[in-house]
């Protein structure tokens, strides 16, 4: 009898829990069902929130993508999925203590990320922390990017050079412009680009073969012939200059710089009484010209006046002309010291010069460089 009754009452246990298991397994299934469907909901908000975001990141509404954003980030429970978009729109919203906070979030996790480490870069020079400006820039070019990463190394490499520039320190700028110039690709506005900053940091020696290889590729780039003028113009290559400077605004009306280095190049070719395949008679007439340059200048600028200089002048007047000077080589020395000797008194005294005097400062500059 007991077995029998143990069995029964075993037999009844046995089926109430499996049926309590097979109760449970629906209630299971539905459980699992509501927190995927919560997670897939959260999930799906984060990414309206991001999307939203976004859109108004790209219309400047930057503060208000930025709570879009940070919305996001709460709904993806703070994985840190859109950390970053939430820094950019911060920035976007001049709110740089609070980027810069979260980038560095994201940086402890991923230090080699190169938009990470440009945006800080980017941070640290605007508040012209030039360390860890430098830092960070050096560890964005040597860092990971998806995308086309070698074009995002040379804008990152650009920034920085032009952050330099603007803190006027171009020995450092060059040492980066000279790395950039070595991974450029075969494109003439990549090279324009890079030449414009290398005159800047006043390479023009650096700037001149990389305007030649544009215009290799683009004869007749506006900017690049601008430019080429500008860069042989700094070289004292006045004829270069003035060619291309011509070139150029043949192609496209030059800018206030251009229209300027175009006319000195043109009144220093006039000028230069040292020139190259000139005639004897030109040579006197220049030096007679250049001679009315100086008094000009000395009249012009009476700080600079020395009574022994205008006395001087006053001395040699009558006799300048063409044919006073063919007959005495010595009054032609004479002539060109006095000249000399005047620029350097007006220019010391009372500045820079405009026009003809100019010229005469940079054609007498190119007589004791080359002598």
């Amino acid at each position: 009898m007991f077995p029998t009754a143990f069995s029964t009452t075993f037999g009844r246990r046995r089926t109430m829990l499996t049926l309590a298991v097979v109760g449970t397994i629906p209630a299971f299934a539905f459980t699992h069902s509501l927190v995927q469907h919560s997670r897939d909901r959260r999930e799906q908000l984060a990414v309206d929130w991001a999307r939203q975001g976004e859109q108004d990141l790209r219309a400047g509404r930057a503060a208000q993508a930025a709570d879009e954003f940070r919305t996001a980030q709460q709904y993806a429970r703070d994985r840190g999925e859109y950390r970053l978009q939430l820094a950019q729109a911060l920035i976007a919203a001049n709110r740089f203590v609070e980027a810069q906070a979260q980038l560095l979030t994201i940086w402890n996790q991923t230090p080699g990320d190169g938009v990470v480490n440009r945006e800080l870069g980017r941070i640290a020079a605007r508040d012209e922390d030039v360390a860890n400006a430098l830092r960070y820039y050096h560890a964005a070019i040597d860092g990971a990017w998806s995308g086309d990463a070698a074009e995002e190394r040379r804008r990152t490499r650009t920034e920085l050079a032009e952050f330099l520039l603007q803190r006027h320190d171009t020995t450092q700028a060059h040492a980066e412009l000279i790395a950039l110039v070595g991974d450029l690709p075969p494109d003439p506005a990549a090279m324009t680009d890079a030449a414009a900053l290398l005159l800047k940091a006043d390479a023009g020696a650096q700037a001149m073969p990389l305007l030649q290889k544009a215009l290799a590729l683009d004869p007749r780039n506006p900017r690049a012939l601008r430019l080429a003028g500008e860069a042989a113009f700094d070289l004292g290559d006045y004829p270069t200059a003035r060619s291309d400077l011509e070139a150029a605004v043949a192609e496209a009306p030059l800018d206030a710089r251009g229209e300027q280095l175009l006319d000195v190049s043109t009144r220093v070719l006039a000028l230069d009484p040292f020139a190259r395949r000139i005639s004897s008679r030109e040579r006197l007439r220049r030096i007679v010209r250049i001679y009315g340059v100086a008094r000009a200048e000395l009249e012009r600028c009476p700080a600079g006046a020395q009574p022994d200089l205008q006395s001087q002048m006053d001395t040699l007047e009558p006799k300048m002309t063409e044919h006073d000077l063919a007959r005495d080589p010595d009054l032609v020395d004479q002539a060109i010291a006095l000249v000399t000797n005047v620029e350097a008194s007006t220019q010391a005294a009372c500045g820079p010069a405009q026009g003809d005097a100019l010229a005469l400062q940079l054609v007498l500059r190119q007589r004791r460089s080359s002598s």
